[in-house]
């Protein structure tokens, strides 16, 4: 979802106490809290969405179904996942130093814990870093299928795009049944799979991607310990450092969202 470019949007949400702690990427970039806010995109989880073209009952249009293909694994399956793997918060050094002071006021530290808490110890429930998860699939979903704007028609295989694709397409959450996506989660933590799988001009955006899934990876409900939206913090510095990087390189380029055309079914998909 796109913001609107418009003078009464921006006074809209300056004006507003409900984003009084929102740091919008132009006030990070710019290193200063008092310019003007420039809202470009707004991502959000697709959890409170509702597929319009499935036939339903009028009633059934006033709840939130959620859209099924963006939906975090473990609520899919409705438990704990079996990952045991941890993954480190992205560090705010380098070039990123300078923009430690303009992010988030708390510093999320995730140490390797000595023990993870057995399953049946742990409570399973809706929190926090599934909402990120949900995310990180709008994300990867939208640059999947997007292309730089003008490019010419792909041609020859294209393997990697459609297991993505059409796993993602076909998903529905079965309570009790194992998600479909596991294990598309784990070979999206390797860039190689993201430079095969995205539009040639959208390659340079695999290694951040692969960045990304390596920490949704974990089962994150058994590091009760760590601060509830630490998932999100780790993927804005991942989206900074993208950002910081296009920024100083000057390779910024305009994308057709959804422009890409869907790739053949693979056999059995």
């Amino acid at each position: 979802m796109f913001a609107p470019d418009t003078k009464e949007h921006r006074l809209r949400q300056h004006n507003q106490d409900f984003y009084g702690g929102v740091k919008f990427v132009n006030q990070v970039l710019a290193r200063d809290e008092n310019v003007l806010l420039e809202p470009a995109c707004l991502v959000i989880d697709l959890g409170n969405g509702a597929d319009l073209k499935t036939e339903r009952s009028r009633d059934t249009l006033t709840e939130f179904t959620g859209t099924p293909k963006f939906i975090a694994r473990s609520i899919s399956f409705g438990g704990l996942l079996y990952s045991r793997e941890e993954a480190d918060m992205p560090l705010l050094d380098g070039s990123l130093a300078g923009y430690r002071q303009f992010m988030h006021a708390t510093e999320y530290q995730v140490a390797h814990s000595p023990g993870n808490p057995e399953p049946a110890k742990v409570e399973f429930t809706h929190r926090l870093f599934h909402d990120a998860e949900s995310t990180l699939w709008v994300i990867a979903w939208t640059l999947i299928t997007s292309a730089k704007t003008g490019s010419e028609p792909e041609s020859g295989p294209r393997g990697d795009f459609s297991e993505f694709f059409y796993t993602m397409r076909n998903h529905f959450p079965q309570p009790g049944y194992p998600d479909p996506r596991e294990g598309l989660a784990y070979v999206s933590t390797k860039p190689e799979r993201w430079r095969r799988a995205l539009h040639p001009d959208l390659a340079m955006l695999a290694p951040m991607l692969a960045n990304m899934f390596c920490y949704i990876l974990p089962e994150w409900a058994r590091r009760p310990d760590l601060d509830d939206e630490h998932v999100h913090e780790a993927l804005m510095r991942l989206l900074l450092a993208e950002i910081v990087k296009i920024k100083d390189h000057g390779t910024d380029i305009e994308i057709d969202i959804g422009g890409r055309q869907p790739p053949p079914p693979r056999l059995g998909m």
